[in-house]
């Protein structure tokens, strides 16, 4: 990737996928914010950290928003059955750590964290589905300076 996204994506690589599946390619997605970009592209890389900056003060990734809409309209009708269909493993994953977030946000996390918090997350639970997660293991042991925010 180009220098201009040495933040994020170079500390956390494993955060974005080559949706074309080029190795030449410079079209990213970001598993966070399921924002497609190209890393060569200023105007691209400005919009995803600005993107990134609205999450880490509050904002909620559209996923994790309608996720929430199906779950709360299918509860206040009770007579639907739960439409999840739609949504996907990584849906999920991203919908867990995203309530994780904003539970620490509320607890006093300062927003410059967010990157890394949703990244070291998303691979706690990766190993926690994986069935790899235990007291020790590595994704375990990178959450351990956000407990304080846990509840």
């Amino acid at each position: 990737m180009p220098p201009k996204i040495q933040g994020f994506h170079t500390a956390h690589s494993d955060m974005v996928t080559n949706p074309n599946g080029r190795a030449d390619s410079h079209l990213v997605t970001c598993r966070v914010c399921r924002m497609s970009f190209v890393t060569s592209e200023a105007k691209d890389v400005r919009s995803h950290e600005a993107e990134h900056a609205a999450l880490a003060q509050g904002s909620m990734p559209m996923v994790a928003r309608e996720l929430l809409k199906t779950v709360g309209w299918n509860l206040a009708y009770q007579d639907r059955p739960l439409d999840l269909a739609r949504y996907t493993a990584e849906d999920g994953k991203l919908a867990i750590v995203y309530g994780w977030w904003m539970r620490a946000l509320y607890r006093g996390v300062s927003p410059s964290e967010f990157d890394a918090y949703m990244a070291e997350h998303l691979r706690l639970v990766d190993s926690i589905v994986a069935g790899t997660d235990n007291e020790l293991s590595p994704e375990r042991c990178a959450t351990k300076r956000w407990e304080k925010y846990a509840g």
